[in-house]
């Protein structure tokens, strides 16, 4: 439990500042960056893009290439596309297929994370549901669905198909794009000390496609096992992902999911100063959902950018933020269309201020605006951490039991992967009743939790509270805004009944 000088656990940072009008994404690095500054890490999905996840967008890729076979895909137009879905008029066997393959592995697992993530989380009282059920981390929970799902698309596709796949999508919406190629090398040019990493939860292929065409210096994603250029299938199996049995699992040990607050552990463990105080740090990130919302934890200085879900001015006594920014970053076609004098609108983001002027906020300034919030945040703080040793105690008591499991599934999944015929549908037996003993301990472990989750449910409301209450102030809006002209994922097909719910 952590206390600062005056006995508090939470306080605001020393900055909070939102820009009016649209920026372009140097001029908004130039406001983040110091001559000193060592890391600069970015966000993938929604990030280098306005509106866009290219993971969900895979997601529909892979569904046409399974049912029209890769030729086709290559050499279809825009004509053959109604959004994300792929039509192919002239093989109606095919396209029975798609939809057929298309509703099982990705249309579910979107209707369920749809409902969870994007109408029962807006709801305080289902929300409050969800996360007794998944546990305080419950939003990446939702998001793990689709992750999952993806990866179960990909397992047995010959990765150079798949590279294709994504090479492709980024050509085909190259005018979303807020972020260049030749902004990277400015960034290496203009802080020659500067390390460039990307880091997202979307699996290693999207992020291949990043390294070979941004100047990056590191990349961290979602990882698992790769054989003869294809990646098995991850060993958390349900229903829900439509994969029935799969050519190969993945040992458990070889998934990584580089997702909440992985991000900031495999970082710091590649690059063991990240978390030095005298290190200065900036990550970039569209933090949509909330999903990059430790960063406020670990970085000295983050911006959220083109995000429906801002940071919020609240952190713990123990973080070392002291700047948050919240801006618009013009994407290449409206860079193209205020050159030509027209106005183009954001898509997917919170109203645009009346004008262009920034607001920002001093400690002294959020103190102020955010007394009552401040004291709200303290008293759920202290019973949040108040639960957490007896919570603590309950899972340790429970350690034993899921490292036996976990054992027992990693000695039958080497078994799976060396049998076949008879034998090998009887391991397939054994893996799916070892992840029943797995889901069901999961569940009495997030029962558990319930005390934690139930006060963090609290915090969580006040810290958006306070975002609001800032946004607010500058005269911006956070309430939904109208469907955008492009929908990342196209109504409910978007990004267990969860692996470990």
């Amino acid at each position: 439990m952590h206390r600062d000088s005056r006995g508090r656990h939470v306080k605001t940072v020393d900055k909070y500042k939102i820009y009016g009008a649209s920026l372009d994404f140097r001029e908004l690095c130039g406001r983040l960056l110091r001559p000193e500054t060592r890391y600069l890490v970015l966000d993938l999905d929604g990030t280098f893009h306005k509106g866009l996840n290219p993971g969900v967008m895979l997601g529909f890729e892979l569904c046409a290439y399974q049912a029209y076979g890769l030729d086709y895909m290559e050499t279809m137009d825009d004509k053959n596309r109604l959004g994300s879905i792929v039509l192919n008029w002239k093989d109606q066997a095919a396209q029975s297929r798609y939809a057929k393959k298309g509703a099982k592995r990705w249309l579910l697992p979107g209707v369920l994370y749809y409902s969870l993530a994007r109408v029962g989380w807006k709801v305080s009282p289902l929300r409050k549901t969800i996360r007794q059920t998944l546990g305080p981390h419950a939003m990446d929970r939702m998001l793990a669905l689709m992750r999952l799902s993806l990866m179960h698309q990909m397992a047995g596709v010959p990765a150079e198909d798949v590279h294709k796949l994504v090479r492709s999508l980024w050509k085909r919406h190259a005018d979303r794009q807020v972020i260049e190629p030749e902004d990277i090398q400015w960034l290496r040019d203009s802080f020659p000390t500067l390390k460039i990493m990307v880091s997202s939860a979307s699996p290693r292929a999207l992020l291949q496609v990043v390294q070979e065409q941004f100047p990056v210096h590191d990349i961290f994603a979602t990882e698992v096992e790769t054989i003869n250029g294809k990646t098995s299938s991850p060993h958390w199996m349900h229903p829900v992902f439509g994969s029935g049995q799969p050519k190969r699992i993945a040992p458990p040990a070889s998934l990584r999911q580089n997702a909440y607050y992985n991000k900031i552990k495999y970082l710091s463990l590649k690059y063991p100063d990240f978390m030095d105080p005298g290190v200065h740090t900036v990550g970039i990130t569209d933090t949509k959902h909330g999903e990059d919302y430790p960063w406020s934890e670990y970085f000295k200085c983050v911006a959220d950018i083109n995000s429906p879900d801002p940071f919020s001015p609240l952190v713990s006594t123990a973080s070392p933020l002291k700047e948050i920014h919240s801006a618009k970053i013009k994407t290449r076609r409206e860079k193209e269309e205020a050159e030509s004098e027209e106005n183009a609108q954001p898509w997917d983001m919170p109203s645009p201020l009346p004008s262009s002027e920034n607001f920002e906020f001093s400690k002294q300034d959020l103190e102020d605006i955010l007394v009552n919030e401040l004291a709200k945040a303290e008293a759920a703080a202290i019973k949040c951490y108040d639960a957490v040793p007896g919570v603590v105690e309950d899972l340790g008591a429970m350690a034993g039991e899921a490292f036996a499991i976990n054992q027992a599934l990693e000695n039958i999944i080497i078994g799976y992967n060396a049998s076949a015929g008879a034998d090998r549908n009887l391991y397939f037996e054994r893996v799916q009743e070892a992840l029943k003993q797995t889901y069901r301990l999961n569940r009495q472990l997030n029962s558990r939790m319930n005390p934690v989750s139930k006060r963090w449910s609290e915090i969580e409301k006040i810290m958006e509270s306070a975002r609001s209450k800032i946004h607010k102030k500058a005269g911006r809006s956070l309430e939904d805004q109208p469907p955008p002209p492009y929908l990342e994922d196209q109504l409910i097909f978007s990004e267990k009944t969860l692996p470990g719910g």
